[in-house]
């Protein structure tokens, strides 16, 4: 038996538990992009898991969103399951702080398609006049090919 046979009682190997938690995260992990200067974790984590409870793409008590790190010009965000993370994708285009967002996998997902909507087909809403990042919104159908 090699280092990655499982321990009689336990299952799982250990490295594939590790493997597994590693994928999971990525699972449960989406891009924001064209985030404004000076976004803060905690504003963003807000702002997004109210625009999930406000257009029901999740419940009014959950936390869909449980961590965040943003960088200059985007941000990670890690959802609490894979579901809310695919539900999340229908953020894209939210406008925030002058900008529109981008919310879609980080190029490392290699999971299975989901289809989304951008925020202006879930919610009815044009987009903001002079919002920032108009133009470099892509459907999912423009991200597969």
């Amino acid at each position: 038996a090699g280092a990655s046979a499982a321990i009689p009682g336990l299952g799982v190997p250990p490295i594939l538990a590790a493997q597994n938690a590693a994928q999971d995260k990525v699972n449960r992990e989406l891009f924001v992009g064209n985030t404004p200067p000076g976004t803060s974790e905690m504003l963003l984590i807000q702002f997004l898991s109210g625009a999930m409870r406000r257009t029901g793409l999740c419940e009014q008590s959950a936390a869909p969103i449980i961590t965040c790190r943003v960088n200059q010009k985007f941000a990670f965000i890690e959802c609490a399951s894979m579901d809310y993370a695919n539900r999340a994708l229908n953020l894209n285009g939210i406008p925030f702080l002058g900008s529109c967002l981008k919310v879609s996998r980080p190029s490392k997902y290699a999971g299975p398609f989901f289809p989304s909507k951008s925020w202006q087909e879930l919610t009815g809403t044009a987009l903001p006049s002079g919002a920032a990042g108009v133009g470099g919104i892509a459907s999912a159908e423009d991200k597969i090919n």
